[in-house]
This record gives C-alpha cells, sequence and structure tokens, in this order.
C-alpha cells in the first residue's frame, strides 16, 4: 500500500495542465448570462440595452458610467478558469461613444478582460484628459494591478457617434522584451493600431483575468455623478478558457493501475 500512496504524493507535487481556449461570442440580441454590478447609483445606468448605438443590430451592451467609490461592471463573470499573462488573450466587436466629458474616473473605464478583485484589466481604457487638450481620452491598456498600469494613447478626445470596430491581441512571448505585447486597434477617423510591450518584470507579477466585459474599478474618495463616460459595444468575441482534467487526477489514475496489480499479485502470492 505504501508504493500506491507514494505514487499518488508524487502525482500531487506536478503542475496543472493549462486550460484549453475557445472564443465566445455574443450579438446581444437576447441578454446574455453576463453579470451587472452597480447601476442605478451615482447617476450610473448601464447594462443591456434593447438599442443599436454601435452599428450592429438591435441589441447592444453599455451605458453611462460615472466617477463612483464603487466597482461597477457588465460583464461575463464566468471565463472558465482565470486566464493568466502567459497564454494568449485576445478580443474584438463594435463600439460607440455616446457622450464623455473633461472628468477624472479614477481608474477609469476599461473594455476587456479583468479580475475585479484586483483591479488588473487587459484592453480598451476610457479616462479624463487632466492636461491641455482638455477631454475624454481612449487608451490601450495593461493594469497588473491598482497602482501598476501600462498604457498608450490612443486617441484624445475620441468623436462621439462614430461607429467603430475594434480588437486586441495578447501575445505572452511577443514585444521587444519577450515577456509579452498587447496590440490593440480601433477604427475611425481618429482610431489607429497601438502596442504595449511589457518587460520580464512586469510581467512576473503574473495578473489573472476572470471576467470579460465592461469594467469600472472604484475611486478611492468623492462621488461625482455628473463626471462620465457613457460608451456601448455590440457583437462582442473575446477568450474565454476551458478546464482540463488535472495532471494531479491523470497522474494518479496512471499509478492507480499498477498500484492495484501489485496488491493482487501480493494476495496471490
Amino acid at each position: 500500500m505504501r508504493y500506491v500512496l507514494g505514487a499518488i504524493v508524487l502525482g500531487a507535487l506536478l503542475p496543472a495542465a493549462a486550460p484549453a481556449q475557445v472564443i465566445r461570442s455574443t450579438d446581444f440580441t437576447v441578454p446574455p448570462a453576463w453579470s451587472l454590478l452597480g447601476t442605478g447609483t451615482n447617476n450610473n445606468d448601464f447594462g443591456y440595452r434593447t438599442t443599436a448605438n454601435a452599428g450592429g443590430a438591435a441589441g447592444e451592451a453599455g451605458g453611462r458610467f460615472t466617477r463612483t467609490t464603487s466597482t461597477r461592471y457588465y460583464a461575463d463573470r464566468n471565463l472558465g478558469t482565470p486566464l493568466p499573462l502567459s497564454t494568449p488573450i485576445t478580443a474584438s466587436g463594435r463600439l460607440d461613444i455616446s457622450d464623455g466629458n473633461s472628468a477624472d474616473l479614477g481608474p477609469g473605464l476599461v473594455i476587456g478582460h479583468f479580475n475585479p478583485a484586483t483591479a488588473a484589466s487587459i484592453g480598451i481604457y476610457f479616462n479624463a484628459q487632466l492636461e491641455t487638450p482638455y477631454g475624454l481620452y481612449m487608451d490601450a491598456i495593461v493594469r497588473l494591478g491598482p497602482s501598476a498600469i501600462i498604457q498608450t494613447r490612443i486617441t484624445n478626445s475620441p468623436m462621439a457617434f462614430v461607429d467603430r470596430t475594434w480588437n486586441y491581441t495578447w501575445d505572452p512571448v511577443g514585444g521587444i522584451y519577450g515577456a509579452g505585447r498587447l496590440t490593440t486597434t480601433v477604427s475611425g477617423p481618429d482610431g489607429g493600431t497601438v502596442v504595449i510591450d511589457v518587460t520580464a518584470a512586469q510581467a512576473a507579477v503574473a495578473p489573472v483575468f476572470d471576467s470579460f466585459g465592461m469594467y469600472a474599478a472604484a475611486v478611492s474618495s468623492v462621488n461625482q455623478p455628473t463626471w462620465l463616460v457613457e460608451t456601448y459595444i455590440d457583437d462582442v468575441s473575446y477568450t474565454a478558457a476551458v478546464p482540463e482534467p488535472s495532471s494531479i487526477v491523470l497522474a494518479t489514475m496512471g499509478v492507480l493501475v499498477p498500484g492495484a496489480r501489485w496488491l493482487r499479485r501480493r494476495r496471490k502470492a
């Protein structure tokens, strides 16, 4: 019996298998099984809509996000298994910016993959331009945590009521440092493509993302219901994960059979 138990312990020391990835899509013609948090407070008004602001068919996600001292999101909170920076991550869709002002939203609004427990996020980012020229801006972002933010400007003062498409791709071994590159493209007359290259030290922070959608982290102080951004997304596709059997289980199964045979031989002897 000691040999079987020893093999089980050995199996438990092996790393778990990496999750398989899938691409999920929704066109919002019907409400998806997304989670909603924080709408209806401090002039926040967002979630599922039957409108078509983003340029697709009727049905979309979005609305108004304000500077608020609580976390808000409308998102798919069940991606299967959290996605680490060591795996490829991608997303795409339609976008429309309907309103925004020179408002400091604190951590801002992210459209992309995120983790509300750590504020880690990756995707497209909206916040206020606090220097000249004042106004709303749109960036690509890799946020490793609450105070570790890497961002690159896509445009100052993005034009409102422009039907846009967008996409981003995270390559975990790309970039000039070989530690990861985020490539983000937003269409439109003021759009473009930008990249963010992450260093090995930054990648070592190892954030994970367990959600996808629209996410605004809490500000530390001062609710401002008139400081806002209003935006909508539609026809989204995004990376999720499918958990595979753990190698702990597989390794254990592999050694239990020989162990059982050894026990049978002992009984026959």
